[in-house]
């Protein structure tokens, strides 16, 4: 997002390469950063750099979907061992909302109840970074992330670590924060620090579901 906003397109495409080799929402990253590169064509030219980023930008999620496919024999291979390893599926959102219906009405478990939080927060920090007028690749790239891990059946545990990669739409927040006195940046930096600190040791040490 830093290169696409600053017009370094060859480090926007080369690191949207990369972000594709490893992890799903890179095709949220490259189809951002080739509608940028798009506008910037439509608008301004950009040179044979814009060009360049638009076309090697989706090259990193493509050769990975392809790589599955050939290993799988089928062109869904991604979505189709999603579903047959794990159960995983994308159903527009539809087990997100019962299982945090659920969860929000029977649950007594501190590290769900939680998550539904960080989901509902998210959401909420997707409203705001469109009312603060963020920059919109970032809005796009954060929003389309978050709504990757909101449509996915994966179980709620797994949520909150999903979300980590849609960052960018705390940077209201940030600057909210920022605009406070020297006091209140002290007790919100320890309160968010211990907060996370307690989450995280939680979650991969006393939780029963830790992997």
């Amino acid at each position: 997002m830093v290169g696409v906003l600053t017009d370094r397109w060859i480090l926007a495409s080369a690191l949207c390469i990369l972000a594709g080799l490893v992890r799903p929402t890179g095709l949220v990253l490259a189809i951002v950063v080739c509608a940028a590169a798009v506008l910037r064509i439509v608008t301004g030219g950009g040179g044979a750099r814009v060009w360049i980023a638009l076309v090697s930008a989706p090259l990193g999620i493509v050769g990975f979907l392809s790589y599955v496919a050939l290993r799988t024999g089928r062109w869904d291979g991604w979505l189709h061992l999603q579903h047959q390893g794990w159960g995983y599926s994308y159903d527009l959102g539809r087990a997100t909302v019962l299982d945090s219906g659920a969860i929000l009405t029977y649950s007594h478990d501190a590290m769900l109840v939680i998550t539904v939080a960080v989901v509902l927060g998210y959401l909420a920090l997707g409203l705001l970074a469109i009312r603060d007028k963020l920059s919109w690749p970032v809005v796009a790239y954060g929003i389309g992330a978050t709504l990757m891990a909101v449509q996915s059946s994966v179980i709620m545990n797994s949520k909150a670590r999903l979300l980590l990669v849609a960052f960018p739409l705390l940077i209201p927040l940030a600057v909210r924060i920022a605009r406070k006195d020297t006091r209140t940046l002290v007790i919100t930096a320890a309160v968010y620090t211990l907060a996370g600190g307690w989450f995280s040791a939680y979650s991969i040490i006393v939780w029963k579901y830790a992997i």
